[in-house]
C-alpha cells in the first residue's frame, strides 16, 4: 500500500475514533447500573443498561479507531523514503 494512502487511512480513522469519543465518551467511566442514584431501589431499568453497554462498545471502538489510525500515520512515516537534498 502506498504510504499516502496509509497515512489518508491513519487520519481517517483517527477521525472516526475522535468522533465516536466524543459522541459516546470513554469506555472506562462509572456506569449506574439502571439504578437512579438519588434512590436505591432494586428495580433496575433495563433501557439504561442498555444503552450504557452500547455506549461502552462505541467508546472502545472510537479508542481502537485512534489507536489504529495512529499505528497506520507511524508505519507510513517509517516507509517513506529518506528525502534526498
Amino acid at each position: 500500500m502506498n504510504t499516502k494512502w496509509l497515512n489518508v487511512s491513519g487520519l481517517v480513522l483517527d477521525l472516526i475514533g475522535v468522533v465516536l469519543l466524543f459522541r459516546y465518551g470513554m469506555p472506562y467511566r462509572v456506569r449506574t447500573g439502571g439504578e437512579l442514584l438519588s434512590l436505591k431501589t432494586n428495580v433496575v431499568n433495563t433501557e439504561v443498561v442498555r444503552i450504557e453497554c452500547l455506549y461502552d462498545v462505541l467508546g472502545w471502538i472510537g479508542l481502537a479507531c485512534i489507536a489504529i489510525g495512529t499505528a497506520l500515520q507511524i508505519w507510513a512515516a517509517l516507509r517513506q523514503s529518506p528525502s534526498r537534498g
